[in-house]
């Protein structure tokens, strides 16, 4: 049991119940159109007397209230919304994004609900917190950084609270920070950036052979929060600080499973902000919108189901085979660590899985990979060797003629340059490719390090790959022989 002090109050409290409980509501209302009496008798009444059962609006009443006039301006009211309070990981005081931008969800929705209720005075009073706590969120945004600080005045930048927020305050009907915001993709590759060599077990990383798992992510860099529990050193070797979460690993698989939902029926747009998330996962288009049906957004969205699949697939990695999942995992050996069978890891295992259903991978991939080829990842592993400046470009050849037959500068050869996928601590690194090959075809190939005019130097090891038809990017990986 962790003995330690606990940070309080957390005023994200009343802004979370008060947004699921209106959501209850509403589908209430929906499923029992002429009782009308449930939701004002149990979630909602203009009454404020004591004993009256009315969770919402003392939820709402509670972040709008007036504790204190603002010192400078008589005539305007902050309320508990704007108060110094604690994050979600009950550490530090302060105002945080993940709070704020929450209350923001609960003031607009709580606004709408209210008036549908017939409390309209109620409806416009939190109408008119709107604006304030939109301009408190704006001020978390670090242009200098390029991401959102959790906490003002807190010089910690990657902490995963920031997906969360994104997460737990998305609505279809407000664009407001939602997962395919430029400012939201851009925080989430600081955090990916931050922890990609962070944790030893990334060393099995994105794309390695045999397996295609997503980095590990904690809750921040520098946590020391391991459970307050006394492991032996085979569990976690010392000094055992922080580890990584299963809920901040899903988090990120959630957040990206929501923007291919809504880059499904939409462009996708990369932007200065946003570029450095594409190419963390290899999409090396230029600045501009890629409407729907072009070969830019088709690969754009089966690259990144595939980068979202990857990080459940980190959790399912690390459960070892008993479909269990405590608080962390250990970042030598994987093994699970801290509150054990934690209900928020499951829970973001849930709203991951939800948001990978609502995405429909199957229908949807189907519909874009109607045609004669399918896109295949070529991935080479563990090449450890000092760059050659004589050999400079890495390319995939194969029996295909998107491959040139097995000549780089043959007919037909499509003139896509192998990336950089990822670096491990050991210096290894992967290359990563995306080639159109036709379907139900053997496809024999190599990756090949080459001078500009196309003059082979060095192969991995042949491997060949059957071209399926299935939920997106098929892939394929050989080693450098």
């Amino acid at each position: 049991m962790f003995t330690g002090g606990w940070c309080s109050p957390q005023n994200d409290g009343p802004a979370l119940r008060s947004v699921v409980l209106m959501r209850f509501a509403n589908k209430y209302a929906e499923l029992h159109p002429t009782d009308t009496a449930y939701i004002r008798e149990n979630l909602y009444s203009n009454s404020t007397a004591v004993g009256v059962k009315n969770p919402i609006k003392r939820d709402l009443d509670f972040l709008f209230n007036k504790p204190q006039l603002v010192a400078t301006n008589p005539d305007r009211y902050t309320g508990y919304w704007d108060s110094d309070n604690c994050e979600p990981w009950e550490e530090v005081s302060g105002k945080h994004f993940y709070n704020r931008l929450m209350a923001r969800r609960a003031m607009v929705r709580g606004a709408e609900f209210a008036t549908a209720q017939g409390d309209a005075g109620a409806g416009d009073a939190y109408a008119s917190a709107v604006g304030d706590i939109t301009s408190a969120v704006d001020s978390h945004w670090n242009p200098s950084l390029n991401t959102i600080m959790p906490t003002n005045n807190d010089n910690r930048y990657d902490d995963i609270q920031t997906v969360f927020a994104s997460l737990h305050s998305h609505a279809e009907d407000d664009d407001y920070y939602v997962a395919t915001d430029s400012k939201v993709l851009a925080n989430a590759y600081y955090t990916l950036n931050s922890f990609k060599d962070y944790y030893n077990i990334n060393n099995i990383g994105y794309n390695s052979s045999p397996l295609n798992l997503g980095i590990a992510l904690g809750r921040y860099t520098g946590d020391v929060y391991n459970g307050g529990c006394d492991y032996d050193s085979s569990v976690c070797p010392q000094p055992c600080s922080g580890q990584p979460w299963f809920l901040a690993t899903n988090a990120m698989a959630e957040l990206i499973y929501k923007a291919v939902g809504q880059w499904k029926s939409a462009p996708i747009s990369i932007d200065a902000t946003n570029k450095n998330f594409f190419e963390y996962f290899n999409v090396q288009y230029a600045t501009g919108s890629y409407a729907q049906g072009s070969s830019e957004h088709t690969a754009m969205l089966t690259v990144f189901m595939h980068a979202a699949d990857s990080f459940v697939q980190r959790t399912q990695y690390h459960t070892n085979d008993i479909y269990r999942l405590d608080e962390q995992y250990n970042q030598d050996t994987g093994a699970m660590m801290s509150a054990g069978d934690l209900v928020w890891s499951y829970a973001s295992l849930v709203t991951a899985s939800a948001a990978r259903d609502s995405v429909d991978p199957v229908a949807t991939f189907a519909s874009l990979n109607t045609g004669d080829t399918v896109l295949q990842e070529f991935v080479v592993s563990d090449y450890d060797v000092s760059p050659d400046s004589s050999l400079p470009v890495f390319r995939v050849v194969g029996n295909t003629e998107s491959l040139g037959g097995g000549d780089p500068c043959g007919s037909g050869y499509q003139e896509r340059i192998a990336t950089k996928r990822r670096c491990g601590a050991n210096g290894a690194c992967d290359y990563s490719v995306l080639v159109e090959v036709p379907k139900g075809v053997e496809v024999e190939w190599q990756m090949a390090r080459t001078t500009e005019d196309c003059s082979i130097g060095e192969k991995s090891s042949a491997t060949t790959v059957l071209a399926a038809d299935n939920n997106g990017v098929d892939i394929t990986s050989a080693s450098w022989a």
